[in-house]
């Protein structure tokens, strides 16, 4: 599964590299090259053995999880001609400070417990996973994460009454794309998950092969 989305991620990179002057097609693969990550650490981490290897590609992944709410928020925000928004360094900076601290806070959870508690590693399944309980500090990210992506999801909403035709079928693609990895990450956060692994990365596969339809049916990015 993940080197059939890493296939799709890779030959949509290619075809947005290509294109990358049309609007909003730098920050589409931005979030592409983090779906990446995302994908190849949980790949890495289901094939790790010991615990500390699992927990280093699970810190790997926080890379992607606290960036692309942000990468996908300004596609958003270039794609409905909200441009202004990206000219002020407060909100640039407001939006990147929050990731940093809660990368730092992830490599270091050993010393504070903020981010995980309670970690072990659990056998009780067919492979082993890392069990644990979410830290404050990991609540309130999820939080702003997801007010961040409700916030895109409302602009995206906006901007397909706004438009015409063409372009609301391109924006409906847009929100089903982030729409779906919302939902999969909530019911993850919530403990709903019915499988023992986080599913987000591969719903972004889904979300890679929508945006594909996007691209390809209704000239996306073009």
């Amino acid at each position: 599964v993940s080197l059939f989305i890493t296939y799709i991620l890779v030959t949509l990179m290619l075809y947005t590299w290509k294109n990358r002057t049309v609007l909003g097609a730098r920050f589409f693969l931005l979030t592409l090259i983090l779906a990446e990550i995302w994908i190849a650490g949980q790949a890495l981490e289901l094939a790790a053995l010991d615990l500390p290897t699992k927990i280093f590609w699970a810190n790997i992944e926080y890379i992607p999880i606290t960036l692309m709410s942000v990468t996908y928020f300004y596609l958003t925000l270039v794609f409905t001609r909200h441009d202004s928004w990206l000219k002020s360094r407060w909100v640039f900076l407001a939006l990147l400070i929050v990731p940093i601290i809660v990368n730092i806070l992830v490599w270091t959870n050993d010393i504070h417990g903020l981010i995980r508690q309670n970690v072990f590693l659990d056998s009780s399944g067919s492979f082993p996973t890392v069990g644990k309980t979410y830290g404050p500090a990991f609540r309130a990210f999820a939080v702003y994460n997801y007010a961040i992506a409700i916030l895109t999801l409302i602009i995206l909403a906006n901007g397909y009454r706004e438009k015409v035709s063409l372009y609301r079928k391109q924006i409906s693609l847009l929100f089903v794309a982030l729409f779906l990895p919302v939902l999969s990450n909530i019911l993850q956060v919530t403990g709903l998950n019915p499988f023992r692994v986080d599913i987000t990365p591969p719903v972004i596969g889904l979300s890679a092969l929508i945006i594909s339809w996007g691209i390809f049916r209704y000239l996306l990015f073009d």
